[in-house]
């Protein structure tokens, strides 16, 4: 019985030690009838992307040419009111994308979730009697409970944010190298130290 339970601790910490990457690939299957679904979410993260991306500019072209530029005349306002009329626009339209993803992130994230706890619990339903007998019945529940609670915010949540961080910084790249190249290479010199800080850190969470 000891050599049992010590067998299963040791399948159990084999499983813990999964690559992320391969459980990823396993959820494809899942994922593929959403597709299309995704394709949306990943349409409205670039738009709201784009947007916080020219807010940014926009208030710049405002302060350079109606607010910093002393003048008397009535084109001024008139410019200021126009770059604050486009900012406002583009406010709205960041919102309404964000507010899209996250509907259509969590509605995708159900279905894919539904279709995989299905899948587990005719794959549990299938199993012997003598597999209950030997198996923690909590280690069963986490199984269909938690950790499917986890892909689910692991499909909605983090994999969006990565790919919005991710071009969220190349287009802030962008911009600041077409702005001032010199002055972009200074700010980016701290990036390496950035990186590694952030690997030793993840590896030593894990």
């Amino acid at each position: 019985m000891k050599r049992m339970e010590r067998s299963e601790f040791t399948n159990e910490q084999e499983i813990s030690k999964t690559a992320d990457l391969h459980m990823l690939r396993r959820m494809f299957p899942f994922i593929r009838p959403h597709a299309r679904m995704l394709c949306a979410a990943v349409f409205l993260m670039l738009a709201a992307t784009i947007m916080e991306l020219a807010a940014p500019y926009v208030i710049k072209t405002a302060i350079d040419r109606y607010i910093v530029p002393v003048h008397n005349s009535t084109g001024d306002i008139k410019g200021l009111q126009a770059a604050t009329l486009i900012l406002l626009l583009i406010i709205l339209i960041n919102l309404a994308a964000n507010f899209g993803q996250v509907m259509v992130m969590e509605y995708t994230g159900q279905k894919v979730m539904h279709g995989l706890r299905m899948k587990l619990f005719a794959h549990i339903q299938s199993l012997s009697v003598r597999f209950f007998t030997s198996q923690p019945v909590g280690r069963l529940a986490t199984r269909v409970t938690n950790d499917i609670t986890n892909l689910h915010e692991l499909l909605t949540s983090v994999l969006i944010f990565v790919l919005k961080d991710f071009f969220l910084v190349s287009g802030i790249t962008i911009v600041l190298f077409s702005i001032n190249a010199h002055l972009a290479l200074i700010i980016y010199l701290v990036f390496p130290l950035v990186f590694i800080s952030a690997y030793y850190f993840a590896k030593n969470a894990r």
